[in-house]
């Protein structure tokens, strides 16, 4: 048998516990295997080690340790909340001071900006804070602890003057209001220049008072008035004017609404709607009408200024200035009158050009004469052919007893009718070739009746009698005689129209002479409102169709430069008297309106299509070749034929007659002015032409 060594593997330990005398005690037990020389398992070794202590130190040992674990868990968490609780607050504290510091910039930055200056004082007057508006007001660069004393009672305010280093006395408006500045009680003052608004105001005053001087001096009438918080007027002041041009009192005028309450009840609504658009601060401009004393109706245009406050945010104050344009009124008036005539012609004359019905042409005139005349009745009679006495054509308005009753007394050669005066109609016997009126009144009725007989003149022969009745006493103006001549004769064209329908030509001529007898009458009627343009119109006439026949003009165009040369100073008509009429050279502001009659021509002349060739010499003629003139500043060839012909004609005439502030030039200088204005003022060639016919 071969020996082999036994061998120990590596021992494998674990632990046991045992009762051993009723204790509880601990062993580590290692076991070990122990092998043969073959690798065998030979035996097992144990070895046993008491640590029964050992293992109560590791338990002690452990247990310490889960309590301090736990109480470092605790301590931990406690920490947490804490380290927690105090960075909310630090948060909280940083952010007050954040918003505290913006606050503190914000206040010191309105402080700083404001256009105010702002001081702080304390409980002995001392200042604490000055901005810099209020060191620039106090003229002193640093204000700390400088004695500005105590400034009012709290929550009051008053103006202060303070004499500036420089000597200009400043006024400034001061108001106080106690507070707290840091943690101490203070006072806080605002000051505020108002020299500005003061001497403003002093400006204002004085203005008004050169305005109330200069208004009391001139036919308009101003006036001022004040608005009060609660919306009520009173009248500040008012220029006399006013009592000249309305024939009321300044003294009742002592609220805007007794100013309101003279005016046309038709135009109040206007001036309603522009008494808001004043209060609002808007300037108004506005035609109205106002009731005078006499009854009497004055057109008026008024302008309205606000004055509006910004301290208390309304309007404060009303300034007015009221110009008269009555008389403007009338003569615009007087021209539509004169374009409802012409275009009343016109349909006159579209009528007995279009019908071959005398009566419908007759109804035509009649109905026109009613409406421009203002006529109560009207009627065309024309001569009987059986006994040549006359007999209605046609009439209008006779639907009433009353005027049934006066034509009957009329037409009646002999009445035994007591309640009229009546005048025998002999038609061969009584009527001659001059209107005239009879008067008559019915006792029954108890109402003054005229009424007017224009013969129907053609060519010296009566043909015919328009007739009139008219209710109202007032004697009509010359401008109305002639217009009823005027239709009258238009009566006579359609009657001598329809008899002579074949004679075409010499329709078209009584027509034409129809219309130049108009527009000669308007010119004659020129003539006379300006004596210095007597005669003018005439000559001007005949020397523009004589230059215009010497230029080889075709005879057409020729009429039309007639009728343009008569009307050429047609637009005067709106011009105002003391401006045409005024004897002396016109002001700046005169020319201005004065150089304005050519556009009115146009505008009054241009809806008249028989006029619309003529226009050209009234609204052209005061252009000049080198484009000085007026009113549209043309030059050279862009100026129409007829005004280059007719400029030339108007200042030969006009320098070579008489004028109020001058006498006439010699026929050498004007021949010498002409030529020395010509390529300059006028057309050389026309130039040229005129000289050699002179």
């Amino acid at each position: 048998m071969i020996s082999r060594p036994l061998v120990l593997a590596r021992p494998t330990p674990s632990s046991k516990s045992g009762s051993f005398r009723g204790s509880c005690e601990r062993y580590l037990i290692t076991r070990f295997p122990i092998y043969n020389g073959q690798q065998e398992l030979y035996a097992v070794g144990s070895i046993a080690t008491d640590i029964t202590d050992q293992k109560l130190h590791q338990h002690q040992l452990y247990q310490a340790q889960v309590d301090l674990e736990a109480r470092i868990t605790e301590r931990t968490a406690e920490l947490a909340q804490l380290n927690q609780d105090l960075q909310v607050e630090v948060l909280e504290r940083q952010s007050a001071e954040h918003q505290a510091r913006r606050s503190e910039a914000h206040l010191r930055h309105i402080l700083e900006s404001s256009p105010d200056g702002i001081l702080v004082l304390n409980q002995d007057g001392l200042v604490l804070y000055a901005n810099p508006e209020a060191r620039q007001l106090l003229n002193r660069n640093d204000l700390h602890d400088y004695p500005f004393g105590h400034a009012l009672v709290s929550d009051k305010h008053t103006e202060v003057n303070v004499v500036h280093t420089n000597g200009q006395v400043l006024m400034l408006d001061m108001r106080v209001l106690s507070i707290d500045w840091e943690g101490q009680p203070a006072q806080i003052v605002s000051l505020r220049d108002n020299t500005a608004r003061h001497q403003m105001e002093m400006a204002i005053r004085q203005s008004e008072q050169r305005h109330r001087m200069i208004s009391e001096m001139v036919s308009d009438f101003a006036y001022a008035f004040v608005i009060a918080a609660d919306g009520s007027t009173r009248c500040e002041w008012m220029t006399q004017a006013f009592e000249r041009i309305t024939g009321h009192p300044t003294t009742d005028i002592t609220t805007l609404e007794h100013l309101y309450r003279l005016i046309h009840p038709l135009d109040r609504p206007q001036i309603e709607q522009q008494h808001q658009r004043l209060l609002q601060g808007e300037t108004t401009i506005t035609e109205f009408r106002l009731v005078a004393r006499d009854g009497n109706i004055r057109w008026l245009r008024g302008y309205m200024q606000p004055i509006y406050d910004d301290l208390s945010a309304r309007v404060i104050r009303l300034y007015g200035a009221t110009h008269d344009i009555t008389e403007k009124k009338l003569h615009q008036a007087q021209i539509q009158r004169h374009i409802q005539q012409l275009s009343a012609l016109r349909q006159i004359d579209l009528a007995i050009t279009s019908n071959r019905d005398l009566n419908e042409t007759l109804n035509v005139l009649l109905t026109h004469t009613r409406t421009l005349l203002h006529i109560d009745a009207a009627a065309i009679l024309l001569p009987d052919a059986a006994n040549n006495w006359l007999v209605y054509r046609s009439r209008q308005g006779f639907d009433t007893p009353l005027i049934q009753q006066a034509s009957a007394c009329l037409r009646n050669q002999k009445t035994n009718q007591p309640d009229c005066l009546c005048y025998t109609l002999s038609y061969q016997q009584e009527f001659g070739t001059e209107p005239h009126t009879i008067g008559f009144s019915l006792i029954a009725e108890k109402r003054p009746f005229t009424v007017y007989h224009v013969p129907l003149l053609i060519h010296g022969q009566v043909k015919g009698l328009l007739e009139a009745f008219v209710s109202h006493i007032n004697t009509p103006e010359t401008e109305w005689f002639n217009f009823l001549q005027t239709l009258a004769g238009q009566a006579a064209i359609a009657v001598e129209n329809t008899s002579l329908l074949s004679d075409l030509q010499r329709y078209n001529e009584a027509l034409t002479h129809a219309y130049d007898a108009t527009i000669e009458g308007w010119s004659r009627g020129l003539d006379l409102r300006d004596n210095e343009t007597e005669g003018h119109s005439q000559r001007v006439t005949e020397l523009t169709v004589r230059l215009a026949q010497a230029m080889h003009i075709e005879a057409n165009t020729i009429a039309h430069m007639r009728r343009g040369a008569i009307l050429h100073d047609i637009g005067k008509m709106a011009i105002p008297d003391h401006i045409l009429l005024k004897p002396g050279p016109l002001s700046d502001e005169e020319w201005v309106i004065m150089r304005q009659h050519p556009v009115y021509a146009y505008e009054w002349l241009k809806p008249i299509p028989f006029l619309q060739p003529a226009l050209d010499i009234p609204y052209y003629h005061h252009e000049r070749w080198d484009g000085s003139g007026y009113p549209l500043g043309l030059r050279g060839t862009a100026i129409p034929l007829a005004a280059r012909i007719f400029a030339i004609v108007d200042v030969w005439d006009a320098l070579s007659s008489d004028r109020p502030y001058r006498a006439a030039w010699p026929r050498e200088r004007t021949r010498a002015y002409l030529q020395e204005q010509a390529g300059k003022l006028f057309d050389p060639e026309i130039v040229a032409v005129f000289l050699a016919i002179m």
